[in-house]
């Protein structure tokens, strides 16, 4: 009899490592593909391979138009998943499309792009320290990511912009959830790349999204001192790391099954400061 190839039992083995439909969040479960080819009588080590090249695979894909559509970019990424690897039945698309958009909607648009492209992170040391960037007194705050003001406000940007470019359409989100719409150049009064870091148990870290407390996500300035709001904050790597992990509310992510880091889900009202540093665009 034939051992079985990993491609036969791959997809399958995708769905087991992810945790897809048994975990609440993306995992790296090692075991479950070990105990998958033993069943299957597959080479464990090749099925795992198979199974990282899967995810390196869904993270490479192009992801800068993906908010234009109705569904947030869901069924146009699986389209392009597919056309990639051909071989991944349509259960284990689903799996790697729930993990990177568990990732997209948590952690925002450039963070996504930083995994797609591997553009390293360098590590940020989080202490506390003088600051070097303006520490805010305004009411409200601000993720990071592409701020785009117009006569009805500021709103986030569902992509990124580079320095000097002028789309001849913005897509902005609406202020809660995951719609959108499209605002000519011409309405466009402003256009600004912010990087928010809030103060948390004596650590500066990245304030990457903001969510109302009924996990809807918020894509305009929230209130400074408003009671109803969350913040995700994400940090990839630091030398602060042992410490930052052993936080109240740490959720260290396995950079194996989903992105690496470690982010923290909290209510505004537990950050000590709050900071932004701007670069108009």
């Amino acid at each position: 009899m034939t051992r079985p190839q990993p491609a036969d039992v791959l997809p399958a083995a995708v769905v087991a490592y992810l945790g897809w439909g048994r975990a609440a969040m993306p995992i790296a479960d090692e075991p479950a593909v070990a105990d998958l080819a033993q069943r299957e009588d597959a080479d464990p080590a090749a099925l795992l391979r198979g199974v990282h090249d899967a995810i390196r695979a869904s993270d490479r894909l192009e992801v800068t138009e993906l908010s234009a559509s109705d569904d947030g970019g869901e069924a146009l990424y699986k389209r392009r998943l597919r056309a990639a690897r051909p071989d991944l039945w349509p259960h284990a698309v689903d799996a790697l499309a729930s993990r990177w958009f568990f990732t997209l909607r948590r952690l925002g648009i450039e963070f996504q792009e930083m995994v797609r492209t591997r553009n390293d992170v360098p590590f940020r040391d989080t202490r506390a320290q003088p600051a070097k960037r303006r520490t805010m007194d305004a009411e409200t705050i601000r993720a990071t990511g592409i701020w785009v003001r117009t006569s009805d406000g500021w709103f986030a940007s569902t992509a990124t912009v580079a320095p000097g470019e002028r789309p001849t359409e913005f897509f902005l989100y609406d202020r809660e959830g995951l719609g959108y719409r499209t605002v000519p150049a011409a309405e466009v009064l402003q256009v600004e790349h912010v990087d928010a870091e809030g103060l948390y148990e004596g650590h500066w870290i990245p304030l990457v999204s903001t969510w109302k407390q009924d996990g809807t996500r918020v894509h305009a300035p929230v209130p400074r001192s408003g009671a109803d709001y969350l913040a995700v904050l994400y940090l990839y790597r630091s030398p602060d790391w042992d410490a930052l992990v052993a936080l109240p509310r740490a959720e260290v992510h396995d950079e194996r099954g989903g992105n690496g880091g470690v982010s923290f889900l909290v209510p505004l009202s537990v950050l000590s400061d709050f900071r932004e540093k701007v670069m108009p665009l």
